[in-house]
C-alpha cells in the first residue's frame, strides 16, 4: 500500500516565508530608527555643552575686563537649551565647589544649581578674583539676552542680573 504524503498548501507555505520575511524587515527598520534617535540626542546634547561653554567663556572674559573699583553693565546672548542652565560663583577659599575651580574663584554654567550638578555636567572658568558672588545666589540663563551688573573691588565681584516678567515667565515654561 501506497502511503500519500498530504500535499503541502503553496498559499500557506507562501505565507510562512513572506511573515518570516516581514518581521525580520520591522525588527530591522525599527534597528535602524533606534540607532538614528540616540545619533540626533547625541548630537543634540553636544551641541547643548557647546553653546554653555561659549557662554561661560564670553562670561569670564567679560568680568575679568571689567576694571577695579568700578560697576559695568554687561550683555551676553543666552541659549536655548532642553534644561534651563544656570550661572553659579565659586570663591577661591570657599569649601564647597567643584573639582574644576580648586584653586581659584570661578563662575560656572550649569544645568542644576547644586555643587554636584556642576562638578559632573557644568562648565567652570576661573574670574581674576578672591571673592565672587552672586546676589540671587544663582542666575537662570534665558534664552534671549541677559544682562548683568558686574562691580569689582581689588577683592571681590559681586554679580546681579534683573529679569523682567516676561523672562522668568520664559525660564519657569522650560522648566515646566
Amino acid at each position: 500500500m501506497k502511503y500519500k504524503l498530504p500535499m503541502k498548501n503553496k498559499k500557506a507555505n507562501i505565507l510562512e516565508e513572506n511573515t518570516l520575511s516581514t518581521i525580520i524587515a520591522v525588527i530591522g527598520i525599527l534597528l535602524i530608527l533606534f540607532v538614528i534617535y540616540k545619533v540626533y540626542i547625541k548630537i543634540n546634547e553636544d551641541s547643548e555643552i557647546n553653546k554653555a561653554r561659549t557662554f561661560v567663556q564670553s562670561l569670564s572674559e567679560k568680568i575679568n575686563a571689567v576694571k577695579i573699583n568700578s560697576q559695568e553693565n554687561i550683555t551676553l546672548t543666552g541659549f536655548s537649551a532642553e534644561k534651563t542652565w544656570y550661572i553659579l560663583a565659586f570663591d577661591k577659599n570657599q569649601l564647597d565647589k567643584p573639582d574644576k575651580c580648586l584653586f581659584d574663584s570661578c563662575v560656572c554654567v550649569c544645568p542644576g544649581v547644586s555643587t554636584e550638578t556642576c562638578q559632573k555636567q557644568g562648565l567652570c572658568e576661573s574670574v581674576e578674583t578672591e571673592k565672587i558672588t552672586i546676589k540671587t545666589t544663582y542666575i537662570p540663563i534665558p534664552q534671549n539676552l541677559i544682562k548683568m551688573e558686574v562691580t569689582k573691588t581689588e577683592k571681590e565681584i559681586t554679580l546681579f542680573s534683573q529679569f523682567t516678567k516676561i523672562e522668568v515667565d520664559e525660564i519657569i515654561k522650560r522648566v515646566g
